[in-house]
């Protein structure tokens, strides 16, 4: 949805960022369930943004400074990117290898398509990123080798370079 409109984010970078936070990183029952008990806390009351970040996270039951931070506190940029495509000796396992090279963090999507016509849609969490920009996904080929990988295959993410989000790099 937001591919190559970075620039525009800067009038909607609000909006955008309650979007993603319903449709990535909480999903709509847990966000829609804490938005209402934000508005019955807040209703014809002067909120201020910590009044609204605590509410949310109270009625998530998540900790969502991260994102806080990132979208509403500081003006950093989201680039995530498949970096490497590794195979163990025996070619039973595969290992990924993603790098977050903005400064936004955010859940990873990918989606796998093996050479034998088959495709998988894998995520990893946010909190692979609290201590590395890289991370290492592992699993069980199945005997299948990778055509390609793509992050974010709805396009979802306003992810800043497309360009290092599918292996192998397009030519």
């Amino acid at each position: 949805i937001w591919r190559g409109r970075l620039g525009g984010l800067e009038y909607a970078k609000t909006a955008v960022a309650l979007v993603l936070l319903r449709k990535v990183v909480l999903g709509p029952e847990r966000f829609d369930r804490a938005f209402r008990r934000y508005i019955d806390a807040w209703a014809f009351k002067s909120p201020q943004p910590a009044d609204f970040f605590r509410c949310m996270e109270d009625g998530a039951g998540m900790d969502l400074a991260w994102f806080w931070r990132g979208w509403f506190l500081e003006t950093g940029t989201l680039d995530q990117a498949v970096t490497d495509l590794t195979y163990s000796k025996d070619g039973k396992q595969i290992f990924l290898t993603l790098t977050n090279k903005g400064e936004l963090v955010m859940p990873v999507e990918y989606k796998v398509t093996y050479n034998d016509g088959t495709s998988e849609v894998r995520k990893m969490p946010v909190e692979a990123w609290a201590t590395t920009n890289q991370w290492t996904a592992m699993w069980d080929s199945g005997g299948r080798t990778v055509k390609s990988v793509e992050l974010d295959p709805d396009g979802v993410l306003p992810d800043v370079d497309l360009s290092n989000n599918v292996w192998p790099r397009k030519k």
